[in-house]
């Protein structure tokens, strides 16, 4: 189970890894989200509701006048989720076009 804790790991770990962070918050269900100040941004949320671990990109489609964020790596089980996991597969995907390197 993915916590609030969980939220601070992640943004300590980016930090460690010279990773800024442009935005980040916590949202009803316990969800939480982090977003880089990569180009492009790369961003870890979880979706408490949905029990969701989400590495996802800011892409270059608009809906209602916002980007929309496409998912590269999401972790469901278990066994899957982990703040640390989803640290590592955001930096596997930091300069690439979303490719896993």
């Amino acid at each position: 189970m993915v916590s609030e804790a969980d939220f601070d790991v992640v943004r300590r770990l980016l930090v460690e890894s010279d990773v800024a962070i442009s935005e980040a918050g916590v949202g009803g269900f316990g969800s939480w989200y982090v977003y880089t100040a990569l180009s492009p941004r790369l961003g870890i949320v979880w979706d408490g509701r949905d029990r969701r671990l989400t590495v996802c990109r800011e892409g270059e489609r608009l809906w209602a006048g916002r980007r929309v964020w496409d998912d590269l790596w999401a972790a469901r089980e278990p066994n899957e989720i982990d703040p640390h996991l989803a640290v590592e597969r955001l930096l596997d995907f930091r300069g690439s076009d979303g490719s896993p390197s």
